[in-house]
């Protein structure tokens, strides 16, 4: 056999393996999306926790800001407590907005790593 036709051979074995083991996974198209579906479903769920979350502590914050500006009114130092508070929640919603940042990438991600999952599952469904 030549040797660039055996090359040809072996990676259309290849090929053939991998499609094997890519229907193993996802037997269908429609299954490789509902898998895809369901991971971005869970990444959505944590942002709206997280946005929650944010809803909350900037409630809080803007008590604690309101208690700053009633001791500033009365010509009082604001308490350090209300700062400390307020420097707390106002990293506690940095940091949430930056996980609500992190699961947005990974929607993203899920969505790329999909695509050519999906795409072959489809080719491999058009080829029958």
């Amino acid at each position: 056999i030549p040797e660039a036709q055996r090359l040809e051979m072996q990676q259309e074995m290849r090929a053939r393996q991998q499609d094997a083991q890519l229907r193993r996974l996802y037997p269908t198209p429609q299954d490789a999306e509902r898998a895809r579906d369901r991971q971005i479903s869970s990444l959505r769920l944590g942002i709206d926790y997280a946005r929650g979350i944010i809803s909350q502590l900037d409630t809080k914050l803007a008590e604690e800001v309101a208690k700053a500006a009633t001791a500033e009114r009365a010509g009082k130092p604001v308490p350090e407590v209300v700062q400390g508070n307020i420097e707390l929640y106002t990293r506690q919603i940095r940091e949430q907005e930056e996980k609500i940042a992190g699961l947005e990438q990974d929607i993203n991600e899920v969505m790329e790593d999909f695509a050519p999952i999906i795409n072959r599952l489809q080719a491999i469904d058009g080829g029958k």
